[in-house]
C-alpha cells in the first residue's frame, strides 16, 4: 500500500526517485517505517517547515489519497485519542517492571493520561540483597551506584565469564554444572535468547530435560521451496539454482522426473539442448498420469516452469504467471500439510505472494525478491523442538526475570547484534519539536537496552554464570556488550589493581575447571570418568573381501580399464557396490563445462556437409556454434556478471578450433568422422568408447585424436613421453580390430594451449616415447588381468593409499614415490597408472581424504 502511495508521488524531483527506481519495494520499506516512527511520536501527516528532504518526502506520500492500514504505531496513537475522550477504564493500577522515565514517549503520554484517570502508575522497587562480600554483590552495587563495595577476589566465583572454544564445549560444562546438583537446579534461571540445539544434545547425555530453544531460521528445507521456484522464473538460467531446486526433498518436481533431468544437466550445464529433450522423451514414457493429467500435458508444464517460461528481471514476470507459480507450491504442498508443521508455512507464503501480486502487472525481479524476503521474514523456528519439564525457569531475556534468583546462567553470552536506532538529525528534530512531535532519542533507546541486561545481574542472589563460546558453527563471535559494563564496574570496585589481574578474577578458561579427575565450578563439582582412548584408524592400502564376489563385467571402456589398473578399490566402490555422488555435486563447471561445450561445437562442425574446413572459416562457424549452444551446455556464462568471462570464453573456443583446424589441414589429414563410436572384444568382454575424432591421411591411415581442455598440456606431455596413454592405446586397438591389421596413429590436441601431443611418425614434432601404443596395450592388458585376479582371490587394492603409504613411510616426495612405483610395474611388465585420488569420490572410505 505504501508503495502504490510512493509510486503516485514519484517523479524526477522527488527524493527518494533514485531508490524507488532501482528497488521500489525495499525504498517504500525504510520510508515506511520512518513514517511509522513519526506517527508514534505524534506526527499528523503534515509539512514540516524548516525540516528535510526526507519530512518533506514523508509528508508529500502521506497526503496521498490512497488506502493505507493502520499499523501498531496508528494503534497506539489511537488509544491515547480514545483515552483522553473516555471518563474511566477498568484498570485499577500498573506495575511497571523498568521506571516510566526509560519508557518510549508515547508511553509516557498513555500511562500520564491514564494516572489522570484515576489509575495508580507504580514502579516495581528495586530489589535488594543482604550485605554480602562477594564479586557478584560488588558488581551490582557499583551498577546501582550503591556505596557498599567490597573488593574483587581471585577465589570468588559468583560472578564468572565461562570462555569456552566452542558452542559444544560451552554446552558440556553447562550440562555438567547443571547434573552436579539436580536437587538445587530449581532456583535457578537460564536465560537463553539463541539456539539450544547443541547445549539440548549435552543436557540429554546428562539425563537432563530439554530447553528446547530453536532460532527461526528461513533456509529450513520446506522454506526453500518457493524461494527456488520463484528464483527459477527468471532469464538467463542460472543452472545452479536450478540443480538446487530439483535436488529438493519436497521440490514440486517428482523425484522420477528429477532424477532424470539433474542428469541431463550433468551432461549439459544448461536447457534446451539435447541432453535436456532426451530427458523429457525419458520422463513422458515413464509418466504414469495423475489427477487427470496426461504424460504430456505434465511434460509441456514442466518444461514451461523450468525452461520456456523466463522473464527478464526488466520489465518482470507478469502477476498472473507469478501467481501460477505460487499456485504451482500450493498444489504440490497442501496434500502434505498434515505430515509437516512447516509446509503449511510454506504454502502460507505462497499465498500471501499471490496477494501481493494483486494488481501489480508486471513485477521487476528485485521487487519480487524484496516481497518474499518480507513474507518469509526471519523465518520458522523447527516444529520438533520442545522445552521438556525442568525444574529451572528459562527466559530469552535477562529483562525478563522478575525476582530474585539463587543462580542465573546466561547462555549463549555473545553480542547479538542488535540494529541501531533511526538516525533523526538535530535540524529535523528542532523542526519536529516546533510542532509537538517528540522523536525518542537513541541514548534513551540504549538505555532501555542496558537496563534490561543488568536486571539480569541484580535478581542473582548468588551466581551470575556468563557462558561465552569463542566459535558458534565456526564463525569467530564476540562477547555481549553487557560483559564491558561488568569489566568496567569491576575496575571501579578495585582501581588502584592491575586491570588484567581484576578481570582475570571474573574469568575461566574452559581447561581451568578440570582438576585431574574432579571437575568445579561455582560451588559444584562431579567426578569425572576417563574416556576409553580409542586408537586412530591405521590406513591400510589391502583389504579382505570374500573369494569370488566381484564379477567380471561383461561390458568395459577406457575409464574402467585406467580406473581397475590405477585403484581396484575405486572400481570396486563404482561398478559393484553402485555406490556414486549425489547428482547435484556432479554437475559440471569450469574447464569441464567449457571442455564440454567445445566437444559438441568440434562435433557439430565436423558434422556440417563441409568437405574440409579452412581454419578462418571454422573459427567463424565455431563461434556461431557457440552462441546458440551456450544456453544449453554452459549456461552459467550467460548470468549477470560474467559478460567478461563469457567473451572470453567465447573467443578462446575461437581460437582452439581455429588452431585444430589448421594443425588438421598442415598434416594433411581428413577427418572421417566425429565422435565415432570404436568397438573391440578383450577375453569374451567388450569394449566400446567415442573416439573424438578420426582421421586419415593421404595413405588412408587411420589417426585418432583425443580432445582435451585443461589449464595446462604438461600432463598428457608426460603421460605420451612415459609411454602411459592407455587412452589412446585403446582407442588405436580398437580401431586395429574394426579397420585393418596395422595400429592408428593417436594423439591428443589441448584445446587451450592450441598443442598437439603425438608420438605419432606423421607429426613433425613427435615426442619421443618409451614405448608404442601397442605396447602399452599389452602391459596394460596384463595389468587388467593381474587385478581381477587378485579382486577373485579375496584382496582390495586402494592404490592412492599404497602410493601415500610409500611416501609416507619412506619421506619421499610424490614424484619420486610414483617413479618407483612405475618402476615396478616396468620390471614387471605392468602397465602403471597414476591414481586420481584428486578426482575420486571414495577419498574418505579409503582414509586419504577427510584427514586421514
Amino acid at each position: 500500500q505504501y508503495m502504490k502511495r510512493l509510486k503516485d508521488c514519484d517523479g524526477a524531483g522527488m527524493w527518494f526517485h533514485d531508490s524507488f527506481s532501482a528497488d521500489a519495494w525495499s525504498t517504500a520499506k525504510q520510508m515506511l517505517a520512518w513514517r511509522d516512527e513519526l506517527i508514534e511520536a505524534g506526527w499528523k501527516g503534515q509539512t514540516v517547515e524548516p525540516g528535510s528532504a526526507r519530512l518533506q518526502a514523508l509528508a508529500k506520500a502521506e497526503q496521498v489519497d490512497l488506502p493505507l492500514a493502520m499499523g501498531k504505531q496508528d494503534r497506539l496513537r489511537e488509544i491515547l485519542r480514545e483515552l483522553k475522550q473516555a471518563n474511566a477504564v477498568a484498570i485499577e493500577d500498573i506495575r511497571l517492571q523498568e521506571p516510566l522515565q526509560l519508557l518510549p514517549p508515547i508511553w509516557h503520554k498513555i500511562f500520564n493520561q491514564l494516572r489522570k484517570m484515576g489509575v495508580t502508575i507504580k514502579s516495581v522497587q528495586p530489589v535488594k540483597h543482604q550485605p554480602r562480600s562477594t564479586n557478584l554483590a560488588s558488581i551490582q552495587s557499583v551498577l546501582k551506584n550503591e556505596s557498599d563495595i567490597a573488593s574483587i577476589s581471585e577465589n570468588d566465583d559468583s560472578l564468572i565469564l565461562v570462555k569456552a572454544a566452542d558452542e559444544w564445549e560451552a554446552a558440556e560444562n553447562l550440562a555438567l554444572w547443571l547434573a552436579a546438583d539436580t536437587d538445587a537446579n530449581s532456583d535457578v534461571t537460564i536465560v537463553c535468547g539463541t539456539d539450544t540445539d547443541v547445549l539440548d544434545q549435552a543436557l540429554l547425555r546428562h539425563g537432563l530435560p530439554q530447553l528446547g530453544c530453536s532460532e527461526s531460521s528461513r533456509w529450513r528445507a520446506s522454506l526453500q521451496i518457493l524461494p527456488l521456484v520463484l528464483a527459477n522464473a527468471w532469464k538467463p538460467v542460472d543452472i545452479h539454482r536450478l540443480v538446487e531446486l530439483l535436488s529438493l526433498s519436497m521440490a514440486p518436481v517428482p523425484r522420477f522426473a528429477a532424477h532424470y533431468l539433474l542428469r541431463a544437466l550433468k551432461q549439459e550445464p544448461g536447457i534446451g539442448g539435447d541432453a535436456w529433450n532426451e530427458a523429457l522423451s525419458v520422463i513422458l514414457e515413464r509418466h504414469r498420469g495423475s489427477k487427470g493429467e496426461t504424460g504430456a500435458q505434465f511434460v509441456s508444464k514442466l518444461h514451461a516452469f523450468l525452461a520456456t517460461d523466463r522473464y527478464s528481471p526488466d520489465p518482470g514476470i507478469p502477476e498472473d504467471k507469478l501467481k501460477q507459480r505460487c499456485q504451482w507450491v500450493i498444489d504440490w504442498l497442501d496434500p502434505k500439510v498434515e505430515d509437516d508443521p512447516l509446509i503449511e508455512d510454506a504454502v502460507g507464503h505462497a499465498r500471501e505472494m499471490q496477494k501481493l501480486a494483486e494488481g501489480k502487472g508486471s513485477i521487476l525481479r528485485v521487487t519480487v525478491e524484496r516481497m518474499l524476503d518480507s513474507v518469509i521474514g526471519a523465518g520458522s523456528s523447527s516444529p520438533d523442538r520442545v522445552e521438556q519439564a525442568a525444574p529451572w525457569k528459562v527466559v530469552s531475556s535477562p529483562g525478563q526475570i522478575v525476582k530474585p534468583v539463587e543462580t542465573v546462567i546466561w547462555w549463549g553470552f555473545v553480542d547479538p547484534m542488535i540494529q541501531p536506532p533511526v538516525f533523526w538529525s538535530e535540524k529535523e528534530r528542532r523542526a519536529l519539536r516546533k510542532v509537538s512531535i517528540e522523536l525518542e532519542d537513541a541514548a534513551s533507546y540504549r538505555r532501555r537496552e542496558a537496563k534490561g541486561w543488568a536486571d539480569g545481574l541484580s535478581f542473582a542472589r548468588d551466581h551470575l554464570l556468563m557462558f561465552f563460546p569463542a566459535k558458534v558453527n565456526s564463525e569467530v563471535v564476540y562477547h555481549h556488550p553487557f560483559w564491558d559494563e561488568i569489566h568496567n564496574a569491576a575496575i571501579q570496585v578495585e582501581p588502584e589493581r592491575e586491570e588484567d589481574e581484576v578481570i582475570a578474577s571474573l574469568v575461566r578458561e574452559e581447561k581451568e575447571l578440570h582438576d585431574e579427575d574432579r571437575w568445579h565450578l561455582a560451588g559444584r563439582e562431579t567426578q569425572l570418568i576417563k574416556a576409553v582412548q580409542v586408537g586412530q584408524r591405521v590406513p591400510v592400502a589391502e583389504y579382505e573381501i570374500p573369494r569370488d564376489v566381484v564379477e567380471i563385467p561383461e561390458y568395459s571402456s577406457y575409464s574402467q580399464m585406467s580406473m581397475i589398473i590405477d585403484c581396484p578399490m575405486r572400481w570396486a566402490l563404482k561398478y559393484h557396490a553402485r555406490l556414486r555422488m549425489g547428482d547435484t555435486s556432479s554437475v559440471p563447471t569450469g574447464n569441464q563445462m567449457i571442455g564440454s561445450l567445445c566437444h559438441r561445437i568440434i562435433e557439430k562442425l565436423y558434422a556440417e556437409p563441409v568437405k574440409q574446413w579452412t581454419p578462418d572459416e571454422a573459427e567463424a562457424r565455431a563461434l556461431e556454434l557457440y552462441d546458440s549452444l551456450v544456453v544449453s551446455m554452459a549456461s552459467e556464462l550467460l548470468l549477470d556478471g560474467a559478460e567478461l568471462e563469457n567473451k572470453r570464453t567465447r573467443a578462446a573456443i575461437g581460437h582452439a578450433v581455429k588452431a585444430l583446424v589448421g594443425r588438421i589441414v598442415n598434416l594433411g589429414l581428413v577427418v572421417e568422422k566425429s565422435e565415432e563410436d570404436l568397438k573391440g572384444e578383450l577375453d569374451g568382454i567388450r569394449f566400446t568408447g567415442p573416439a573424438d575424432l578420426l582421421l586419415r591421411d593421404s595413405q588412408g591411415n587411420p589417426f585418432i585424436l583425443d580432445l582435451k581442455w585443461s589449464g595446462s598440456s604438461s600432463y598428457r606431455k608426460g603421460e605420451i613421453k612415459d609411454g602411459l596413454a592407455l587412452q589412446l592405446a585403446t582407442y588405436a586397438w580398437m580401431m586395429k580390430g574394426a579397420d585393418s591389421d596395422s595400429w592408428a596413429h593417436g594423439g591428443y590436441f589441448m584445446l587451450a594451449q592450441g598443442e598437439l601431443l603425438s608420438d605419432s611418425s606423421l607429426c613433425d614434432d613427435a615426442l619421443d616415447s618409451k614405448c608404442s601404443l601397442e605396447e602399452i596395450w599389452e602391459k596394460a592388458t596384463r595389468s587388467w588381468n593381474q587385478q581381477f585376479k587378485t579382486l577373485k582371490n579375496g584382496r582390495l587394492d586402494a592404490g592412492g593409499m599404497r602410493e601415500f603409504l610409500l611416501r609416507k613411510e619412506e619421506g619421499l616426495s610424490n614424484n619420486k614415490a610414483r617413479a618407483i612405483m612405475q618402476d615396478e610395474c616396468d620390471d614387471q611388465g605392468l602397465l602403471y597408472q597414476q591414481p586420481s585420488c584428486k578426482f575420486c569420490d571414495f577419498c574418505v572410505l579409503c582414509g586419504i581424504g577427510g584427514g586421514g
